[in-house]
């Protein structure tokens, strides 16, 4: 968590200095994008159809002319327009010509496959030279096999016969993984697993470790250093500029952005800055050092008992305090009692960060009495994830967020998961420092921004009150090309006999556009009943039937 900042005057420096301004690309990108260039070229070639979309050549000139100036720019671009394209030709162009780097940060995962696999190989063709993209995760997707060596020779004590199975499929993997990344395996390992053998920060033993040729972080860390396209997502570039205010960063230097998929911006920027603790903030932690129903974990490796016991009392006691937080907020899960703002001090003492800090300095004992620099480095890890936890939970308690709103929610399928969260009052007042003010262009998209045909309210909501704006249509004919249809007489979301009625409405559609339909869900329990039941009519006659969670990629 940082410090929150305080408001300031909407101001962006009127002159960057000379070592960030970037070259004029407008008229590259008119010979890449307009009637004629270089993408109408490429589709001919492969005989494929090209449609000129001047919407998208109106974008990626302000683009061109906003990076060329040094300004901000908000961008609503409507569904069609080809916004990825009218974004990346003008910041790689101009990142190529300088030898900067450029970060795409999405919300999706599926629109950053979509730059990596698909955009950014056409783009490269087009500009006629390699482009090195890389997609960032951070550093917990990547197995250590260091962790992982230590945690095999600890297994016995650290985990139960079940999960120790899972170290050997773990390391048969890492022998031909190509990145070692979690989502490369078919089938993720437990979480108490993986939080055992992940990089982690403060993990790395020596200094030329990071640069170790097998160590699958370092690997990924050469890569973005190599690359001129970043492409993360908005809770990874939100925490990294958070680590920036503070000296730290997990991603190389970079002077051009672009946000798309902007809305999601402001909420994920709040949760990046703020706080969020539930009972398995805690059980993490607790089970990272000892698992009481097991005997399994580090003190017990370590055949430290007293420690142990100190560890099950701080497992029994936050589940106390969230019984006890749980009856003072008055929530029960129904209908909209689900969230309660906190504005006045509990009134009453909270034992846990007391009790974690005892076992934090009871650690640091057990860590000068440990021979091995590995189980060391372990227990540092723990310490400081104990003294996180203890200074978060103190805050809340304390109601010591300065510049923050509070508030507990009820989360889960039942609604009986409680949170307690905290963000920033004004998180644009948060983010005009550490990004506004601090790179030369940043360029936000996305095809939902305008409120009244205006993009007033969504800039004044992240302080780029500064920026330029640009709304571009869509180059789609809605009125001729779609319609939409409200069938009469459907059931509540959650009445029982919602599902067969949707089954029935799917079907009907289905078949309607001949088998090109695409429904969207809310939720993936309705997701597979729906399936379940509208799939065996519609296969008997043809139709091919496509469904998340069942055997296909998201």
């Amino acid at each position: 968590m940082i410090a929150p900042f305080q408001p300031e005057e909407l101001e962006v420096d009127e002159a960057w200095p000379e070592e960030v301004a970037f070259p004029d690309v407008r008229n590259e990108v008119a010979d890449i994008l307009a009637q004629g260039g270089n993408f109408e070229q490429i589709f001919t070639r492969e005989e494929r159809a090209y449609e000129h979309r001047p919407q998208q050549l109106e974008m990626a000139d302000r683009v061109a002319e906003s990076i060329f100036r040094g300004n901000h720019l908000v961008v609503e671009a409507g569904t069609g327009v080809g916004k990825s394209f009218a974004y990346l030709v003008p910041t790689l162009l101009a990142a190529l010509a300088t030898g900067r780097r450029v970060v795409v940060s999405t919300y999706t995962i599926q629109l950053q496959e979509q730059l990596l696999k698909s955009d950014v190989p056409r783009l490269a063709e087009a500009l006629g030279q390699e482009v090195r993209a890389v997609l960032v995760k951070g550093r917990s997707n990547y197995l250590c096999k260091r962790r992982l060596a230590l945690a095999r020779r600890m297994g016995g004590d650290l985990f139960r016969a079940e999960e120790r199975m899972w170290l050997d499929r773990l390391t048969a993997w890492a022998e031909t993984a190509e990145e070692g990344s979690l989502q490369e395996l078919e089938e993720a390992p437990p979480p108490e697993v993986w939080s055992q053998v992940c990089a982690e920060e403060g993990m790395c033993m020596y200094p030329a470790q990071r640069d170790h040729a097998d160590c699958f972080l370092s690997r990924a860390r050469n890569k973005m250093n190599e690359a001129q396209l970043l492409i993360v997502n908005h809770a990874l570039f939100f925490s990294d500029l958070a680590m920036r205010s503070e000296g730290g960063g997990f991603l190389p230097d970079y002077d051009l952005i672009v946000l798309d998929e902007a809305h999601q911006a402001e909420d994920v920027a709040a949760k990046s800055l703020g706080l969020r603790l539930t009972p398995w903030s805690f059980y993490r932690w607790v089970r990272r050092l000892y698992i009481p129903e097991s005997r399994k974990g580090l003190l017990a490796v370590l055949r430290r008992g007293e420690v142990a016991h100190e560890v099950s009392r701080v497992r029994d006691s936050v589940e106390q305090l969230f019984q006890r937080l749980h009856a003072w907020s008055g929530l029960d899960g129904q209908g909209f009692n689900t969230t309660r703002t906190v504005t006045e001090p509990f009134g009453w003492d909270v034992a846990v960060p007391g009790m974690i800090r005892r076992i934090c300095r009871m650690l640091l004992e057990v860590e000068e009495e440990v021979d091995s620099s590995e189980v060391r480095s372990e227990l540092v890890l723990a310490r400081r994830q104990g003294g996180d936890l203890a200074t978060s939970l103190e805050s809340f308690m304390s109601l010591q967020l300065e510049g923050h709103v509070l508030w507990m929610e009820l989360e889960g399928a039942t609604r009986n998961r409680l949170v307690l969260n905290s963000a920033p009052i004004d998180v644009g007042a948060v983010l005009k420092p550490l990004l506004f003010d601090r790179f030369p262009s940043v360029v936000l998209t996305s095809a939902t921004l305008a409120v009244n045909e205006s993009l007033g309210y969504f800039r004044q909501r992240l302080c780029a009150g500064a920026a330029e704006e640009l709304l571009v249509g869509s180059p789609f004919n809605y009125a001729e090309q779609m319609r939409v249809v409200v069938p009469e007489g459907m059931p509540e979301p959650n009445a029982p006999e919602c599902a067969d009625a949707l089954i029935q409405q799917v079907e009907i559609h289905a078949r309607r556009s001949q088998g090109g339909a695409f429904v969207l869900f809310t939720s993936a329990q309705l997701l597979q009943s729906v399936v379940q039941g509208v799939s065996p009519r519609l296969e008997r006659d043809g139709f091919v039937c496509l469904a998340q969670g069942k055997g296909v990629s998201r």
